[in-house]
């Protein structure tokens, strides 16, 4: 025969075998997602460094040939159409860098990593492009450019250095 005590007895068996299972689910679902949003995150991280990579090696090669350029030629000798045209050609892909690295911007912001993204926005801002008159007629000292050149890279610099803490700072894959 089953006496009150022995249904409050399985009853508070039942009870508790539900909320165990209920807690231990729960934590299990949480780890899960935070081992999801980590690594997701880690993946954001390794996209935007190859996202300044790309950006990086198209201004790089604009300043190289412009530098190149104003250095190898005769101050009396105009720019040929073909070195207009490459010059336009590496302007137009660092100005599609530009989309790319606010994208990227944006990404560490949703991320959480607004000096990050402070830094990878002064590096895309101090990587400017001159109009191709004002290069072929010499208003730009090569000096001046040179010394532009090494402080953009310099602000990349600190940015990476900065997109590498974050790395470090997110959690390790468990």
């Amino acid at each position: 025969m089953l006496t009150p005590i022995d249904v409050i007895d399985s009853a508070v068996k039942i009870g508790l075998g539900a909320l165990i299972s209920g807690i231990v689910t729960y934590q299990l679902a949480k780890a899960s997602y935070q081992k999801e949003r980590a690594q997701a995150k880690k993946s954001m991280i390794e996209s935007v460094a190859r996202q300044v990579a790309r950006f990086d090696q198209q201004a790089a090669r604009y300043w190289q040939v412009v530098i190149n350029w104003l250095d190898a030629t005769p101050v009396n000798e105009d720019m040929s159409a073909d070195k207009q045209t490459e010059i336009k050609t590496l302007e137009d892909q660092v100005s599609d860098g530009f989309a790319e690295l606010r994208d990227a911007g944006m990404m560490l912001r949703l991320h959480r990593e607004p000096k990050s993204q402070e830094l990878l926005t002064e590096y895309a801002n101090s990587v400017k492009t001159y109009r191709i008159k004002s290069i072929a007629k010499r208003e730009i000292g090569i000096e001046a450019l040179r010394q532009y050149y090494d402080a953009f890279r310099q602000k990349r610099e600190t940015f990476l250095v900065e997109l590498c803490d974050a790395y470090e700072r997110t959690p390790a894959d468990n």
